[in-house]
Order: C-alpha cells, then sequence, then structure tokens
C-alpha cells in the first residue's frame, strides 16, 4: 500500500512532463489517459508506466468519441477495480473528491473527453494541452470542471491514501 507521502512524490515527478499524445515517459511527454494509468499502475505496486495499454488511439480526438472511450473504461475496469461514486444522469450531486479518483470530463453531453486524478486538499493533478504551456500540472476544480464531470471512480489501490 502507498502513502500519502509516497503519492505525493510520484505526482510531483510527474509535474511539469510535456503533454504529448500517445506517450507515457515521465519529463518527455503524456497524455491524460496515459497519466492517470501511469499513475493507477504505480498505486497498484507496478512500474509507472502506460504502455500496458492494449491499444492506441489513432488521434487525441479519439476519446472525445464514445466507443473509444467506453474501450478504456472497460479495460480500466478490469486492471483496476473500482466503484463508481458518481456517474453524470445516475447521481444526483458531485460527492467530494479524494486523492486517487479518476475523474473523466465530458466534451458534449455523455462524449467523455478528459481524464484526471484526485489529489488532496480540493486539488487535480492531469496532462492537458490548454494551460501551462501543455503539460502535467495541479489544479483546482473550476466551476466548468464540475460540470463538465461524467463520472468518478474510486480505484481500490488509492485506498490507502485517505
Amino acid at each position: 500500500m502507498k502513502t500519502k507521502e509516497e503519492f505525493l512524490v510520484e505526482l510531483e515527478s510527474w509535474r511539469g512532463t510535456p503533454y504529448r499524445h500517445g506517450v507515457s515517459k515521465r519529463q518527455q511527454g503524456v497524455d491524460c489517459v496515459r497519466f492517470v494509468v501511469s499513475m493507477l499502475e504505480w498505486l497498484s505496486g507496478r512500474e509507472a508506466n502506460a504502455d500496458v495499454l492494449p491499444f492506441n488511439f489513432a488521434a487525441q480526438a479519439a476519446f472525445c468519441e464514445t466507443w473509444p472511450a467506453m474501450q478504456v473504461f472497460a479495460w480500466m475496469n478490469d486492471r483496476y477495480p473500482n466503484t463508481v461514486v458518481y456517474r453524470k444522469g445516475k447521481h444526483e450531486s458531485l460527492p467530494p473528491i479524494a486523492a486517487g479518483d479518476v475523474i473523466v470530463l465530458e466534451h458534449f453531453p455523455d462524449a467523455p473527453c478528459h481524464m484526471m486524478l484526485g489529489g488532496y486538499n480540493k486539488r487535480i493533478w492531469h496532462a492537458n494541452n490548454w494551460s501551462n504551456g501543455g503539460c502535467v500540472s495541479e489544479t483546482g476544480m473550476t466551476m466548468t470542471m464540475m460540470e463538465r464531470v461524467w463520472c468518478i471512480w474510486r480505484v481500490e489501490a488509492a485506498g490507502s491514501l485517505q
């Protein structure tokens, strides 16, 4: 089981990694899905690397389409046991986001498009291509993000972080 301190050190080691689609190399490049998968691999006691994904996206836009996103979710559900604590349209309100939670935003109704990871003190971590020069960064949840949450998964491997 990982500790809060170990989790924070691992997150910090990714800070500033440039956003690069299809890459999962700390300080060289990573996209949003591969950053989250790398962290879930690490939380599960494996090397922090998303090369375990059994498929590749042809383009970043592919994650904004329902079918490729659902393939990712099905694979992640099998690899990282979890509980869905929020799903838009099925739950009334957002729960507090816990460290290690996987947060998925939608681009347009029911079309997942961005994946992030819960941190501490209402902070989230993600690889994004729209702020801070496009890199892994830590930020707060904005109102726009909260309105666009599609689902939140609480993965078992993050249970020791609370």
